[in-house]
């Protein structure tokens, strides 16, 4: 065990720690250099984590589906990071799970998938977290934890899947499609859009004004009686195809809006254009 308080600085290769008590308590800046856990079971670092330098990383090592848990905000102040699957051992599927409350992050990520497949996890159970930077690269985003949110505002090329398992996702943005339907970049980049309906509400909204997404939309087989919600005070168009999977499911609409004198509740309709895709259109 390290207690030493004055933290880590990483400027160069890979430090590959076997316990988080390795670390010690304080803080540890990714200045350049990257971070790897062992691979030997679910691996929690406490330790505040702050990006300074270009080509920063976080590396997963998952054999046996054990993921890393990050509990402390993650900053950045500068640079790149990079999320990356290393699992050498039955290589599938790993994510960095992130918990804290809130999280502010404006530096470009890029997603990694290595080995397998990365994902980067969104585990807060209240708070924002805000992605502003632009997130790249074949891996994905998990938003799971029920009652945190998810803020993705950058034209976002990332080409993975982004999974709703739980909680909230703000469209801060919207698609670019040069020559549609093939997807450029967007708030949930250019793959496809799941919605995994377990035990609790999950929701998605436009966030800072009017968005259009075009991303397919599909439903993973699961609880058809929870409701997807849309809701907001912004106008949110999905013009992608949207995929029930076979079955009913159960999807809300709450766009309510308070005005001085009166309160308007506003309506998401779906309609297929000539390419067979399902359009929104809000009345009020």
């Amino acid at each position: 065990m390290n207690n030493q308080t004055g933290g880590v600085i990483i400027s160069n290769g890979v430090v590959s720690i076997n316990t988080p008590a390795a670390l010690g308590f304080g803080l540890i800046n990714l200045a350049g250099g990257g971070l790897s856990e062992p691979g030997t079971g679910q691996f929690t670092i406490t330790n505040s984590i702050v990006v300074t330098g270009t080509n920063s990383s976080i590396q997963v090592n998952s054999p046996g589906g054990q993921q890393l848990t990050i509990t402390a905000p993650l900053v950045g102040l500068g640079g790149t990071l990079t999320l990356e699957n290393i699992t050498t051992k039955n290589a599938a599927t790993a994510s960095a799970e992130f918990t804290a409350t809130n999280i502010n992050f404006g530096l470009p990520v890029d997603l990694n998938n290595g080995t397998g497949t990365i994902f980067l996890g969104e585990f807060n159970t209240s708070g924002t977290h805000s992605w502003s930077g632009i997130i790249t690269d074949a891996g994905g985003i998990w938003r799971n934890g029920s009652g945190g949110t998810t803020l993705l505002s950058n034209t976002n090329t990332y080409s993975g899947e982004t999974k709703l398992s739980g909680g909230k996702i703000g469209l801060g943005s919207s698609t670019v499609e040069s020559t549609p339907p093939t997807i450029d970049a967007g708030p949930v980049g250019t793959g496809q859009f799941t919605i995994d309906t377990g035990t609790a509400a999950i929701s998605i909204y436009a966030a800072g004004g009017s968005q259009i997404v075009a991303n397919p939309i599909n439903y993973d087989n699961t609880n058809t009686s929870v409701p997807f919600i849309i809701n907001g005070a912004n106008n949110l168009n999905l013009s992608g195809l949207f995929d029930l999977s076979g079955t009913n499911r159960v999807i809300e609409v709450d766009n309510s809006v308070v005005g001085r004198h009166h309160r308007r509740r506003q309506c998401l309709w779906f309609h297929q254009n000539r390419r067979g895709q399902p359009v929104s259109r809000r009345d009020q």
